[in-house]
């Protein structure tokens, strides 16, 4: 069996060309938390750590990255989010003006 810190040690770099103090570094920059959230706790029970979120139009024909589009350390859930979103801000900014308008509204009012 694979010593755990070995293997993610080669699963950033191969993914993301980061080492883990860099990981590190980055985590304890945000003070411990999802850059986006600010969970204090990873959310993904697989790998119990933050996720390294990438510009996915920097490196568009690899799951990998070339090292230089990390933005920051997400949790599960904000890291499937902006996935779900494509990283498109308009789409964000969309749903929120969508939530903001809809806020405590009732199945009635929304027509």
């Amino acid at each position: 069996m694979q010593d755990p810190e070995k293997a993610l040690r080669n699963s950033l770099w191969s993914k993301y060309r980061m080492t883990l103090e860099d990981y590190r570094a980055r985590l304890e920059a945000q003070g411990g938390k999802c850059a986006v959230c600010r969970a204090d706790a990873p959310t993904d029970f697989r790998t119990r750590r933050f996720h390294v979120d990438h510009d996915h139009s920097c490196c568009p024909t690899s799951s990998k990255t070339c090292g230089k589009c990390t933005r920051g350390l997400l949790c599960h859930a904000c890291n499937t989010g902006l996935g779900n979103f494509q990283d498109n801000p308009e789409r964000l900014l969309a749903a929120v003006a969508y939530l903001t308008a809809r806020k405590g509204a009732t199945p009635d009012a929304i027509h």
